[in-house]
């Protein structure tokens, strides 16, 4: 299986989420690895960075933004004011961004894997799921034939674990083998992002007739109302993740 840079993490996770499983609903765990996510972000933003030089900047910055908010003079005066007040909040930027970067990681590295672990079901032996292949013009054939339609898109019954059914090309190269191994809806030929985050199915071939493979996966939903893009786990998660870094950084008095 290829693994991405952020990707290291993503066995250790797995684990730990197999473990937690038992004891604590899909959505308890969704939310414990995003105050997990949120907290450590904010952790290493506040070790990574100079605190005490982030403090006097920002002092210097409200104190520049007051001055130039009570200006009262001449518009040739106002100029000094303005490249002070600039400067000072350009510094602030300074000191905290690079920090503000590397506490972002823990995050990635985060969504990277629920992306995998929370996204999609797996559909259950028996079940029909729409396959498409993009372009759709090229001849690809399936080793079982019996339960699928002719052409692409195709319509297929999820085969049983002992019982795999593969895609492939005119000269008998598998593209694709069901079932699955990780619930992802997509396998494609390699991107430039996989080089941070990998499909845990691997890429296709670079000379594949294909250059994507859609599996139709059902989304898994997390909340029972709003659009689909609010059910799924992402819009839980990055809520917890923002609601869990404030608080450690209110409750830690961070810059």
């Amino acid at each position: 299986m290829e693994i991405g840079i952020f990707d290291f993490p993503a066995p250790l996770l797995s684990w730990a989420d197999r473990a937690l499983d038992p004891a604590l609903p899909d959505g308890a765990r969704l939310v414990l690895w995003a105050v997990l996510a949120g907290a450590t972000s904010m952790g290493l933003y506040w070790l990574s960075s100079p605190q005490g030089k982030l403090n006097t900047a920002k002092r210097d910055a409200t104190a520049a933004r007051r001055a130039l908010a009570d200006y009262d003079g001449d518009f040739d005066g106002l100029w000094p004011l303005m490249g002070r007040s600039l400067a000072t909040s350009f510094r602030h930027l300074g000191l905290a961004l690079g920090p503000a970067l590397l506490g972002s990681l823990p995050v990635l590295m985060l969504m990277g894997w629920m992306a995998g672990q929370y996204g999609f079901d797996l559909p259950a032996a028996g079940e029909p799921v729409r396959i498409q292949a993009e372009p759709s013009d090229v001849d690809l054939q399936w080793t079982d034939r019996a339960s699928l339609a002719d052409t692409n898109p195709w319509v297929l019954i999820w085969p049983e674990p002992g019982e795999p059914a593969s895609l492939t090309d005119v000269a008998g190269r598998p593209l694709l083998t069901l079932p699955l191994t990780h619930p992802v809806p997509v396998i494609h030929k390699r991107a430039w992002w996989n080089l941070f985050f990998a499909n845990p199915l691997g890429t296709l071939p670079p000379d594949a007739p294909v250059d994507l493979i859609d599996i139709g996966l059902r989304p898994r939903v997390f909340l029972p109302f709003g659009p689909s893009w609010l059910r799924s786990w992402e819009a839980p998660f990055i809520l917890v993740v923002l609601i869990a870094s404030m608080a450690v950084k209110i409750l830690f008095r961070i810059r």
